[in-house]
């Protein structure tokens, strides 16, 4: 059991059940100083930080990070954590550029159309910039980092394209009543939140609800389901190492 507890692996507990190791690396958090930083994006501010000098280890940390927090029944040997892990060193070590807004929404609309989602659950570079720019102030030091100074650029590293992808299919999946009038309706819809505020309860831009008909976890764990092929059809078209 400790040997299947090392490698990520779920396994069974009797009278507690299916459990899973989280996290699946140390990471060095600092609690963020910048103003509007919540605690659920925390840590992946903090380790972003940490990723700054591009040490190995602290740029796997990262990697890891995002995915736990964002698919925690995830296991720490899937390789899709791995595929991000390669392209984010590569990108730091200079041997890979960065990727733009308008090809990772190309790229996702065309793996989406292909895999038969409906014609909605599509993206656009006017909602990814819209999405970033909502979430820079809580993940400071992770969104925008890449030629971005006051003004966010359009330019993305590997971690944040896989954050983004993560973001918006969790979204389209468990709270696609947000997303049902496409991606320029959800900008109209955003901006319109933005100008009259609901009261106070969470900064989130995502209701995150349980759908019944997809358990994306469980697809991305099965390396021949019809998501996880999908996803590895977006990631070799931007370029992610195989």
């Amino acid at each position: 059991m400790y040997g299947r507890w090392r490698h990520g692996d779920r396994f069974y507990i009797l009278g507690i059940g299916t459990v899973f190791r989280f996290p699946c690396s140390s990471y060095r958090y600092e609690p963020s100083v910048e103003p509007g930083v919540i605690q659920a994006f925390g840590v992946i501010d903090g380790a972003a930080s940490a990723a700054r000098a591009n040490d190995g280890d602290a740029v796997a940390a990262l990697v890891d990070a995002v995915f736990d927090r964002a698919l925690p029944a995830m296991p720490c040997s899937n390789p899709f954590r791995r595929r991000v892990t390669d392209a984010e060193l590569r990108f730091r070590g200079g041997l890979r550029p960065s990727i733009s807004e308008r090809e990772l929404s190309e790229t996702a609309n065309d793996v989406l159309a292909a895999g038969g989602a409906p014609t909605w659950a599509r993206t656009s570079v006017a909602q990814l910039h819209l999405l970033r720019d909502v979430l820079r102030p809580e993940l400071p030091r992770f969104i925008g980092t890449v030629a971005s100074e006051y003004r966010l650029s359009d330019q993305l590293s590997p971690i944040e394209v896989a954050f983004l992808a993560m973001q918006l299919g969790r979204g389209m999946i468990y709270g696609f009543e947000e997303f049902q009038n496409g991606p320029e309706g959800w900008v109209e819809h955003i901006r319109a939140l933005q100008v009259n505020p609901p009261a106070p309860t969470t900064r989130a831009v995502f209701r995150i609800q349980r759908g019944p008909d997809l358990d994306l976890e469980r697809e991305l764990n099965e390396s021949d389901s019809t998501t996880s092929r999908s996803t590895n059809r977006f990631l070799d078209r931007l370029g992610f190492p195989p």
